[in-house]
């Protein structure tokens, strides 16, 4: 763990912060052992951040990135409304057990409350300490089953359907 950092802001990022995000990516998926499903390129990324695509919010000291919340905004048919779909909320090993991932869904909360908008987001079922996390957040878990359609099942469905 690193040294308590002095002061902490929670900024929105930008392409300027892509590398940042990037490394805070890769770092999750190597602890987690899903390396190689990360497909997308840096540039892709910076490319994303800068059309507003995606968003995301960082926490930083000084020049350091120390973690980071990233989110996309969709309409959800059933509340009528908007909804923040959070992808992922990562903070480095080295800062953790800090409040950074605290801080960084409130600010993501003030956000969403600011729109009106509920927030959504995934979280693996064997991830038992971030289940905790969110719970202390207030956050109600549901269980769900996530379907995910590759592209190349898709186009399996086309072929015996076209």
């Amino acid at each position: 763990m690193g040294s308590r950092p002095d002061t902490i802001a929670i900024v929105a990022a930008g392409p300027s912060h892509a590398a940042a995000i990037d490394l805070l990516l890769r770092q999750l998926a190597t602890s987690e052992g899903t390396l190689a499903d990360l497909t997308y390129e840096l540039p892709e990324l910076n490319d994303a951040l800068s059309r507003g695509q995606i968003h995301a919010l960082i926490a930083v000291s000084g020049k350091a990135v120390l973690g980071c919340l990233t989110y996309t905004w969709d309409f959800a048919l059933w509340s009528g409304g908007r909804v923040m779909r959070i992808d992922d909320l990562i903070v480095d090993e080295r800062w953790r057990d800090q409040g950074i991932g605290t801080r960084l869904m409130a600010a993501a909360a003030e956000q969403a409350v600011t729109m009106g908008a509920t927030a959504r987001w995934e979280v693996e079922a064997e991830n038992a300490q971030a289940e905790q996390f969110y719970r202390r957040q207030g956050v109600v878990l549901k269980n769900k089953v996530v379907a995910r359609w590759s592209i190349e099942s898709m186009r399996e469905v086309l072929r015996r359907n076209g």
